[in-house]
């Protein structure tokens, strides 16, 4: 019964280090952080750019809408 325990905790550490801390909660973080690293040179200041993002986003929205059936 011992051998059973103790195997099945070495495959719960396992899930819970590899997949679930690992995979999940690392991967998320980094996902996001690399996102927001990306997504802050979008941060001119100068309201004509935001301007132009604006519009690009909504010709981008309007052709995705007409061209996806």
């Amino acid at each position: 019964m011992a051998n059973i325990q103790g195997g099945f905790a070495r495959v719960c550490s396992f899930f819970d280090r590899w997949f679930i801390n690992g995979i999940l909660v690392q991967g998320s973080a980094s996902a996001i952080w690399f996102l927001g690293f990306c997504l802050r040179f979008l941060q001119v200041g100068n309201l004509q750019a935001y301007a132009f993002f604006f519009g690009a986003g909504v010709l981008g929205l309007i052709y995705v809408l007409f061209t996806v059936h």
